[in-house]
């Protein structure tokens, strides 16, 4: 089977790249043909890393064509992405420090880094560095960027049992931040069940277990208790997240098993013989948008209703 990349994908193209590549799923060898390629920022090259991590965990073989003579050739070289594959390709260019742009793609989880508040933090310095002395207004994206990533990560090693990778860039001409988290692991519908979780049922879908996981308060794990007497998850991470992107102009999307949601107004079923194993999460978001991040991440709090929450568990206290 031997699949012709696009030129370019963005958020918007997701859902198309992930039947596409959905296409190998039923073969024992798969062939990926770059030819076209151009520009893939963050959403892409994780679903592509993430998706041929998964074939080889299933045995299949893969292999690269034209993969050097596409014109998106050093760029994915300078994002990391052939080294997060395993290829050793000679690199004919200098490599320059990211000037607050980008991260190389890094690969997290089963058998990578686990150390999700760090790598947030290196993620967000390195697009967003901190300026000056602290200040909730001059270091707003910083605190953005790394809450958001830290979030996602931690989903990664709290539920998907698997390994996956993160992307993150900033885009300059549309002052758009990029980041993904993907992952090769069991999936959300699949952890809701695992775990034993009381929102589980045998009638869900992977869309109705998306749609279970962005709302409030809502997580597989909320109903176990740490050695503290309290759960390891709240269940707010990915509704916040969403609630974030959607404030700062920006879009949210997961992709999980058969399941596809994005805030811009998509949710679609992918086929079962093309479904995408694990869990995918893209956001992206207005960089100038963010000024004060704790009166941000108040504002969203106020609008999914969690801080009348907090409000009424602390009038029971007193």
């Amino acid at each position: 089977m031997e699949i012709s990349l696009p030129k370019n994908c963005y958020e918007k193209n997701l859902y198309d790249l992930l039947i596409l590549l959905g296409g190998g799923n039923g073969h024992d060898t798969v062939t990926i043909d770059f030819s076209n390629v151009h520009m893939y920022p963050p959403g892409a090259t994780v679903l592509l890393l993430s998706k041929i991590r998964a074939w080889k965990e299933d045995d299949k073989n893969v292999s690269y064509v034209n993969h050097e003579s596409c014109r998106g050739f050093q760029y994915l070289q300078r994002v990391d992405f052939f080294n997060n594959l395993g290829l050793n390709l000679e690199e004919n260019f200098v490599r320059h420090p990211t000037d607050n742009r980008f991260l190389p793609l890094v690969k997290i989880g089963h058998d990578g880094r686990h150390d999700a508040d760090k790598l947030a933090d290196e993620i967000a310095g390195c697009i967003f560095p901190p300026v000056g002395d602290y200040t909730s207004e001059t270091n707003g994206p910083a605190d953005a960027i790394e809450y958001s990533v830290s979030e996602m990560i931690k989903n990664v090693s709290q539920h998907s049992s698997g390994t996956g990778f993160v992307g993150a860039q900033y885009y300059q001409a549309t002052d758009l931040i990029r980041v993904a988290i993907g992952d090769t692991g069991i999936g959300i519908l699949e952890s809701f069940q695992q775990s034993g979780s009381p929102f589980y049922n045998q009638y869900m879908s992977d869309l109705d277990a998306i749609n279970l996981a962005i709302k409030p308060k809502v997580s597989s794990k909320t109903h176990q208790m740490s050695m503290w007497g309290e759960s390891e998850n709240s269940g707010v991470g990915l509704t916040l997240i969403k609630r974030l992107a959607e404030i700062l102009d920006g879009n949210f999307c997961i992709i999980s098993g058969c399941g596809f949601y994005s805030s811009s107004g998509n949710s679609l079923s992918i086929p079962e013989n093309k479904r995408y194993k694990g869990t995918l999460c893209a956001m992206t978001f207005k960089r100038s948008k963010i000024t004060n991040f704790v009166n941000l991440l108040q504002q969203a709090k106020n609008d999914l209703g969690l801080l009348k929450q907090c409000c009424q568990l602390e009038g029971a206290f007193l």
